[in-house]
């Protein structure tokens, strides 16, 4: 009994895709194409690769080849096109990067550098953010959504 319902939440987790193979199209466009869940959206979307600008079409089906398995070992190491990575540091939640910052609070107020009541107004204004954030239609979860606008309407 234990083993089939292990099967059967392994099964359930197995359903849902982060990304769909890299498929070659052919015709007056040649480009390679594949889906990938976009987590600002919470929806897959599709990426493109034109391939038209390499004149033979032999040459252009050896390139395919070649970037579609790339594509796939990529994607299965679990690189994102729609988390453009300057560093790992971006993959965090919005969640971890509030609770690194008030680690780096009680840090600085342990080594006298930070007020207790500066260190309070921080944390303070953290927790609106976080409640203000909680509170849209489409709450950012990574850090990486946390952008200019994102500010600018926090601010507002």
């Amino acid at each position: 009994m234990q083993f089939s319902q292990k099967r059967n939440q392994r099964s359930g987790c197995s359903a849902v895709k982060f990304y769909t193979p890299p498929k070659l199209h052919i015709g007056k466009d040649w480009y390679v194409d594949f889906y990938a869940f976009d987590p600002a959206s919470g929806t897959m979307r599709r990426k493109k690769f034109k391939l038209n600008n390499i004149s033979n079409k032999r040459d252009r089906r050896i390139y395919a080849s070649d970037l579609m398995s790339r594509i796939f070992e990529e994607l299965q190491a679990g690189w994102n096109p729609w988390i453009q990575a300057a560093s790992g540091a971006t993959y965090s939640t919005l969640q971890d990067a509030c609770e690194a910052y008030e680690a780096y609070l009680s840090k600085l107020l342990q080594e006298d550098l930070l007020r207790e009541k500066t260190c309070k107004g921080y944390r303070s204004y953290l927790n609106i953010m976080l409640e203000w954030n909680a509170s849209q239609p489409r709450p950012k979860n990574y850090i990486y959504q946390v952008d200019h606008t994102f500010c600018v309407r926090f601010l507002d």
